[in-house]
């Protein structure tokens, strides 16, 4: 095959891996044809002048090839935001120059081999950049690095992306032994009550002895899950509602003998006194939901916490349910956290402890349940994707997150650094639920916020400072689902 025609065949196969990708995201190609039809005529425009008429010749063509398409993928990024049509002039001069590599006066006998170079190197740049670009300028508060991952990860590249992480967190792994860098206990106060209504006290007063050092005596402390347990370790703090009453509380501990240097956050909410909430991303389950990814403003108010959601739809294993509509099928059988439309939740195997009714307002589901009857499910330290999740294995010691229901109701949610699906599994029988799911993990998605409120709105604070986002994030755009708290 002769120089021009592999040209041709290069371009016909990134023009249709460019027609794939417009599919799959399913854009609106209008801006896509302009562009095109711009940087066309701008570079017959400029071919013409520069190299027939005034004699001009690329030198060092791979180079300024290079420097063109990445100029052409910036551009086109610019294009998607709604940059002005004429920017994409600028590289269609520098794609003039770069005839892949050819620096004598060749190209002039063969000016369709030119004008072919340069189709490619636009088909090159158009397509992809033109899905990245919209990517990046989505409104969220995911960093640019992160849904860059993202993109590649759902465009064929998630083999690749688990295999970098894989790799990392395997030679990152926590340290054996030593003691923690954080506090284990938590300072404990009384959240002030929300506008809209927080959980108000009923009867007497607490006795004497019922809280100390903003501990909650009442509620049963988490087993250790390490010998000489530190002090505060596992006992409730009550963080909203009263010492009679809690409604939020939070604890720390550390998940495993071998590496006692990590620790654990887990809040404890009583659905009696807050309701539960699912609010949908801009980007999963997909569609256009009400909220736009971010805590609604009606509901800011009484926003006592918010916390993340489980993994993306297409590799949660399950489905997507809110307030009458379907984002994704329920599947039998899979772990979800569901949400009545009186406000209270509770963890369940869909098909089997809950079922879809007249009284159920969202459900979430993701893989299969972690916990089951007070205990750890068999086969949660076996290497099973359908069931524990692909993106990382089950084994590795990462950051991880799951909720729990306990006998009486509660929701219990841990997150953390370090764990494996089997510790946070032990972790949460060790904080008395008898079933429970696990969500989402890597600690660019872990997350549990804290609120009050102040005259400038609600004001957060994390339940882990390792926790990677702002308080702020749900508060603006998200990409993807998430739960939110509020006062009854």
């Amino acid at each position: 095959m002769n120089r021009p025609a592999a040209i041709g065949v290069a371009a016909a196969l990134i023009l249709s891996i460019e027609v794939i990708v417009l599919l799959i995201d399913g854009l609106s190609g209008g801006r896509l044809v302009v562009s095109f039809l711009v940087v066309g005529a701008a570079w017959a425009a400029t071919h013409t002048l520069l190299v027939r008429r005034f004699g001009l010749y690329p030198h060092r063509g791979e180079t300024l090839l290079a420097i063109a398409i990445l100029l052409q993928v910036a551009v086109i990024i610019g294009l998607a935001a709604g940059v002005r049509w004429w920017l994409p002039l600028v590289p269609s001069v520098l794609l003039t120059w770069a005839p892949l590599g050819r620096s004598d006066r060749a190209w002039a006998n063969h000016p369709r081999r030119s004008t072919m170079a340069v189709a490619v190197a636009v088909l090159l740049g158009t397509g992809p950049a033109f899905s990245l670009g919209t990517t990046l300028i989505e409104p969220s508060t995911d960093s640019m690095s992160l849904r860059a991952v993202e993109w590649v990860r759902l465009r064929g590249g998630q083999g690749l992306v688990n295999g970098v992480e894989h790799w990392w967190y395997t030679r990152h792994a926590p340290p054996k032994g030593g003691a923690p860098q954080i506090p284990i206990s938590v300072v404990g106060t009384v959240a002030p009550p929300p506008a809209g209504g927080a959980p108000k006290p009923g009867g007497a007063a607490p006795s004497v002895g019922q809280t100390r050092g903003g501990t909650n005596l009442l509620l049963t402390p988490v087993r250790p899950l390490v010998a000489n347990p530190l002090p505060g370790e596992g006992q409730w703090t009550v963080v909203s509602g009263t010492a009679a009453r809690p409604a939020i509380a939070v604890t720390r501990v550390r998940p495993d003998a071998i590496h006692t240097s990590v620790v654990v956050g887990l809040a404890r909410m009583d659905t009696t006194l807050v309701r539960m909430g699912l609010v949908a991303g801009t980007q999963d389950p997909g569609g256009l939901w009400p909220g736009r990814g971010q805590v609604p403003a009606a509901q800011r108010p009484a926003l006592l916490a918010v916390f993340n959601s489980g993994f993306r739809q297409r590799e949660a294993e399950g489905g997507f349910w809110l307030d009458g509509r379907q984002g994704s099928p329920l599947v039998d059988g899979a772990a979800s956290l569901v949400i009545h439309k009186d406000g209270s939740a509770t963890v369940a195997q869909w098909g089997r402890d809950a079922k879809l009714g007249a009284d159920v307002a969202a459900v979430r589901q993701n893989l299969s349940l972690i916990v089951d009857n007070a205990a750890p499910v068999a086969g949660v330290d076996q290497a099973v994707n359908r069931r524990w999740g692909k993106t990382l294995g089950h084994k590795v010691l990462v950051w991880r997150s799951g909720i729990g229901v306990t006998k009486t109701g509660a929701l219990i949610y841990a997150g953390g650094p370090g764990m494996s699906i089997s510790t946070l599994a032990d972790v949460l029988v060790a904080a008395g639920t008898v079933r429970a799911m696990e969500l989402d993990i890597n600690s660019a998605w872990v997350a549990y916020f804290l609120y009050t409120q102040t005259a400038n709105g609600p004001q957060g604070s994390k339940l882990l400072p390792g926790m990677r986002h702002p308080p702020t994030r749900y508060l603006k755009p998200q990409s993807r689902d998430f739960f939110v708290v509020l006062a009854r």
